[in-house]
């Protein structure tokens, strides 16, 4: 699907490194009729994820790494108005909060009937915080949203904790689930997280639904 948004007229100019210490090829295109590349294709190859993300909000218009001491790889990218970065790791930007979010593929598109969406599943461990989920239907702009919390209440938090007395919270993987009732073709999930300092990690992403009639 974003593939072939990709501007025809733009693909001579696109970028793309390979930023080998972070497992991730990264390719910057121009999409939705842009004359400037405005969207990055990343693919992760770790055996434990191999995923496609998507980032924007950023225009690159090209890639370039170096490599120093001990074989050090730092990778940079030059935007549209001549303005050299570098791309770090790290949870902050110059303390304002990051802003990620992840779309699922489209749940039944493969499929020749209407569905009603019932159930969204999302499993994550305590340190994501909370964070908002969303149900879109048929490519719609936007849908239904619910704010998921994978903390407990009964855990003490930074400021009320009392040595000797507090039991320290260990990371612990939880379920949150919301009941819905909507009907479509088919379906895609964004999981969308602004919590500063804390990374999007999650374990899955559910959505359960009830066949109605063929389309």
């Amino acid at each position: 699907q974003t593939v072939n948004k990709i501007n025809p007229a733009r693909r001579k100019f696109c970028s793309s490194v390979h930023w080998r210490t972070r497992h991730c090829y990264m390719l910057s295109v121009a999409v939705d009729g842009s004359n400037k590349n405005n969207m990055v294709l990343v693919f992760d190859y770790r055996p434990d994820c191999l995923a496609w993300w998507l980032w924007d909000g950023f225009e690159v218009g090209a890639f370039f790494k170096d490599e120093g001491d001990f074989d050090k790889e730092t990778v940079h990218w030059i935007d549209t108005s001549n303005g050299v970065f570098q791309f770090d790791q790290g949870d902050h930007d110059n303390g304002a909060t990051i802003t990620s979010y992840v779309t699922t593929h489209r749940f039944g598109y493969d499929v020749d009937y209407t569905m009603r969406f019932r159930e969204l599943r999302v499993g994550a461990d305590n340190n994501l915080g909370s964070f908002t989920g969303e149900v879109l239907r048929d490519d719609e702009g936007s849908g239904v949203t619910a704010t998921l919390t994978m903390t407990d209440d009964n855990e003490p938090k930074l400021g009320t904790f009392t040595l000797g007395t507090s039991a320290l919270s260990t990371v612990k993987r939880r379920e949150r689930r919301v009941m819905l009732s909507r009907s479509g073709s088919w379906a895609q999930v964004k999981i969308t997280n602004s919590t500063k300092g804390v990374p999007l990690r999650l374990n899955y992403i559910t959505l359960g639904y009830t066949p109605l009639g063929v389309r």
